[in-house]
C-alpha cells in the first residue's frame, strides 16, 4: 500500500510515510489521539487514485503516561467507490421521485392547453388564429414530450426486449440533452439513415446507453474547450446497424482504448466519476449480441461506435393510426379534480354526440354512480381525497360490470402507488397529456365491448 518494503519504512517518522513529508501536518492523528485519549481515523488521497484509511490508537501504561501509538491501514479504494455508486443510485432514487411529482404537475396544465388548441382548430376563425392555435399545440406537445423522456428515463423497468426504431431512441435521447448542449455551446448533428431495419432490444437500456455516451462526449469537449461539436449517424453494415458518435474533443489516447470499458477505470477527477458507465453501456450491448469500441481518429476528437445485430421479431405489429370509427354514443361520467381538464374534455365529447356529467372528486363520483347508470367513467387517478383507484375499488365492491367501464386517466404512471395498481386491473390508461382524440378512440372501444369486469 504505501510502494516500499518493510526494511525500508523502519525507524522512518509516520508523517514521512504516509503524507511524504518532512514537516508534521496541521492536522496529524496521532497528535489528535493524543489529546483526546481517543481514537482518531482520516482517509488518505493518494497520486495512484488509491484511497487508505488511517485509524491511530494512543497507548498508555498502568499508570496512564502515553507510551506510543498504534496505526492501522487498510486499502478502502474499492469500497469507497461502491459507497459512492450507493450514494448516487440513491440520489437517481430521489431524481427519479421529484420528477414523477414535477410531470404529475404539469401534465395536468398541459392536457388542458393542448385541449383547448385543438378546440380552436374546429371553429371558425381566420387564418391567422388557426395557426396560432396550431403554434400552441405544437409548442405543448414539445413539452409533453420533454416530460415523458424525463418520465421514461427515471422509470424502474424490468429489461423487456420488443422491436424497435433505432433512429427513434436516437431522436428522443438527443432532444433530451439538446437543451443542456446548446447552452453549453455544443453543437449536436444527426445523420441517421432512414432505411434502418428494426431490431429487438430493450429501448430504455439503450437510451440510458446513447445518453451516456452523449454525455461523456460532452463533458470530454468541454473540458478541452468552451465548445464542440457532435456528430451522432446510424448506418447498416453488413445486416447490422451501427451508431456513431463522433466528437472533436481531445480524443482518447491509444493506451486507454482497451481500457475505458473496465469497471471502475475512469479518467475524470476524484468525485466527477465512478468509472461505471462505460462499463454499464459494455455490458448493455454485449447482452444485446453487440459490440462496442473506440475507433482511432486522424487528429483530434473520438468515435465510438456502437453495432447492434437486426434480430426480427414476430409479436411486433406495425402500429396503423386511423380514423375515429364512429360508433355508438353513450353516457360518460368524468371525474377529475382539474376544471380545465373537465372543461375541455367535456367539450371534446358533447361535440363528438356523448352525454357527458362531471364530478370533481371520487365522493361526488360515488353518489352520482349510485343514483345513475353511466355506459363509461373517466376517471383521473390522483384526487384528493378519494382519488381514482379508490373509487374503482368502491364500485366493484357492489358492481363489478361498472367498474368495467372504467378509463383511467393519469399525470403520473411512474409512481410505485400509480403503477402498481394499474397493472392489477384491466382497465386502459391514458397518460397525461394526450390529444382528445385519444379518449375518444378508447372510449368507442369501450363502448363496443362492454361487460368488462375490469380485473384481471
Amino acid at each position: 500500500m504505501l510502494g516500499g518494503r518493510v526494511e525500508d519504512l523502519v525507524g522512518r517518522r509516520c508523517h514521512e510515510v504516509v503524507h511524504q513529508t518532512n514537516d508534521i501536518p496541521s492536522f496529524c492523528l496521532m497528535r489528535e489521539a493524543i489529546a483526546t485519549s481517543d481514537t482518531s481515523r482520516s482517509e488518505q488521497e493518494n497520486e495512484d487514485g488509491s484511497t487508505l484509511e488511517i485509524v491511530v490508537d494512543a497507548v498508555y501504561d498502568e499508570r496512564g503516561e502515553f507510551t506510543g501509538a498504534v496505526h492501522f491501514m487498510r486499502d478502502i479504494t474499492e469500497a469507497k467507490k461502491l459507497r459512492q455508486q450507493l450514494i448516487q443510485s440513491e440520489r437517481m432514487v430521489a431524481v427519479g421521485q421529484l420528477v414523477a411529482g414535477v410531470a404529475h404537475e404539469i401534465n395536468n396544465p398541459l392536457t388542458g392547453v393542448m385541449g383547448y388548441a385543438q378546440l380552436l382548430q374546429t371553429r371558425d376563425i381566420d387564418d391567422q388564429a388557426r395557426q396560432d392555435a396550431e403554434s400552441i399545440n405544437r409548442e405543448a406537445e414539445r413539452a409533453s414530450r420533454i416530460v415523458r423522456h424525463l418520465l421514461s428515463f427515471a422509470r424502474k423497468h424490468q429489461p423487456e426486449r420488443k422491436a424497435v426504431d433505432i433512429n427513434s431512441i436516437l431522436r428522443e435521447s438527443m432532444e433530451l440533452k439538446a437543451y443542456e448542449l446548446k447552452v453549453n455551446n455544443v453543437l449536436m448533428e444527426a445523420d441517421l439513415d432512414a432505411g434502418l431495419p428494426m431490431t429487438t432490444t430493450d429501448p430504455h437500456q439503450l437510451q440510458q446507453v446513447f445518453l451516456n455516451m452523449i454525455s461523456n462526449a460532452e463533458q470530454a469537449m468541454l473540458a478541452d474547450s468552451s465548445s464542440g461539436l457532435l456528430k451522432i449517424s446510424t448506418r447498416l453494415v453488413d445486416d447490422k446497424i451501427q451508431i456513431v458518435f463522433a466528437d472533436n474533443g481531445p480524443g482518447v489516447p491509444e493506451e486507454l482504448r482497451d481500457r475505458i470499458f473496465e469497471p471502475f477505470f475512469t479518467t475524470k477527477d476524484v468525485g466527477k466519476g465512478t468509472g461505471l458507465g462505460l462499463s454499464i453501456c459494455y455490458g448493455v450491448i454485449e447482452d444485446n449480441d453487440g459490440r462496442i469500441w473506440v475507433e482511432p481518429v486522424n487528429g483530434r476528437g473520438a468515435k465510438i461506435i456502437i453495432e447492434l445485430p437486426v434480430v426480427a421479431t414476430t409479436t411486433f405489429e406495425e402500429k396503423q393510426e386511423g380514423p375515429v370509427s364512429r360508433g355508438r354514443l353513450g353516457k360518460v361520467l368524468l371525474v377529475d379534480d382539474e376544471a380545465a381538464i373537465r372543461q375541455v374534455l367535456t367539450q371534446t365529447l358533447r361535440r363528438a354526440g356523448h352525454e357527458v356529467e362531471t364530478a370533481n372528486n371520487g365522493e361526488v363520483a360515488l353518489k352520482m354512480l349510485k343514483k345513475k347508470h353511466y355506459d363509461c367513467v373517466v376517471s383521473d387517478v390522483k384526487m384528493p381525497g378519494m382519488d381514482g383507484p379508490s373509487l374503482h375499488q368502491a364500485v366493484r365492491a357492489t358492481d363489478p360490470k361498472a367498474a368495467g367501464t372504467f378509463i383511467f386517466i393519469s399525470g403520473d404512471t411512474v409512481s410505485p402507488e400509480t403503477s402498481s395498481y394499474l397493472e392489477t386491473v384491466d382497465n386502459p390508461t391514458l397518460a397525461k397529456p394526450f390529444e382528445p382524440g385519444a379518449l375518444e378512440k378508447v372510449l368507442q372501444k369501450m363502448l363496443a365491448t362492454p361487460g368488462n369486469g375490469g380485473e384481471k
